[in-house]
């Protein structure tokens, strides 16, 4: 929103503040709703198990990829396709749009926030579909669809058309939407208990060295 509706020179000396100060209150909003939450059992069975904090982290790092780096495979491989697909429609495509096709950078973002309106709303329905026929079924049918709805995805968005891009955008954002439904519960599920919480982090840590968000890019038309 400040992006929109502020100048430039606004933006830079003040204005990027803004969003850091909405997010303050929620970010406090969201630590009263986990200091609420109870735990789970199994985790409260197996958080009664004290022991040196330097042991248990090695006991952990050792049984994560001694036992489980199947699993640990799995979890970065998902990880990796969920963040390229986000990272390609959140931060590459307004970037795109605006260096290649010419948008304004307020359309550009515009037009993204738009498309990821729209498929919002669909996360919690396939998120419930999910629980009926399984996460990984659909995980793996986003995946799929990256790799193959990804070119006709861009050719509707090189056309140029307000209308084309927003359906190229659609056919990504519906993609992460893949992803954004099944992830918080697919990943955790991968991973016993006891080495749930090192595990899955190890495993985002890991995609972090391999899709690292896109740097600015301003191509040239030929």
């Amino acid at each position: 929103m400040p992006t929109v509706t502020m100048s430039p020179q606004d933006l830079t000396t003040w204005g990027w503040r803004i969003p850091f100060l909405v997010a303050g209150p929620l970010g406090m909003i969201g630590l009263y709703l986990r200091f609420r939450l109870e735990e789970t059992p199994a985790y409260r069975k197996t958080s009664g198990d004290e022991q040196p904090q330097a042991a248990a982290t090695w006991r952990s790092l050792r049984t994560i990829f001694g036992s489980h780096w199947r699993s640990m495979l799995k979890c970065i491989g998902l990880v990796l396709v969920f963040n390229v697909t986000n990272y390609l429609l959140t931060a590459y495509m307004p970037t795109y749009l605006s260096a290649v096709l010419g948008f304004q950078h307020t359309s550009s973002l515009a037009m993204v926030l738009v498309a990821m309106v729209l498929v919002m709303g669909l996360i919690v329905a396939l998120g419930r579909f999910s629980d009926r026929i399984g996460r990984l079924p659909i995980a793996g049918f986003g995946s799929v669809a990256l790799i193959v709805l990804s070119f006709p995805a861009f050719l509707l968005i090189g056309l140029g058309s307000v209308a084309a891009v927003l359906g190229g955008l659609l056919i990504i954002g519906l993609t992460l939407i893949c992803f954004s439904s099944t992830m918080p519960s697919t990943l955790p599920a991968l991973f016993p208990t006891e080495i749930r919480y090192g595990a899955v982090s190890v495993g985002f840590k890991s995609r972090s060295r391999c899709s690292a968000a896109p740097r600015r890019w301003s191509p040239k038309r030929s």
